[in-house]
């Protein structure tokens, strides 16, 4: 999961801390692991956030093929 967490993470480096908390919101029943009910569950409720995010995201790579 970490080398996924480095390749979206755009706002610098996640610590620790950040990961644990990110992983405590996807382990919704505690088990200490994410199935795949937890994780797109947890997706799910995120759909306004990943489109607004997505966009800038597309907007800044546009900016940067500019310069």
């Amino acid at each position: 999961m970490e080398s996924w967490l480095v390749e979206v993470n755009l706002g610098g480096e996640l610590s620790n801390e950040d990961v644990d908390l990110m992983w405590t919101d996807f382990d919704v029943d505690g088990s200490g692991e994410v199935d795949s009910f937890e994780f797109t569950t947890f997706l799910s409720g995120c759909r306004e956030v990943f489109y607004e995010v997505y966009d800038e995201i597309k907007q800044i790579r546009k900016k940067e093929k500019m310069i």
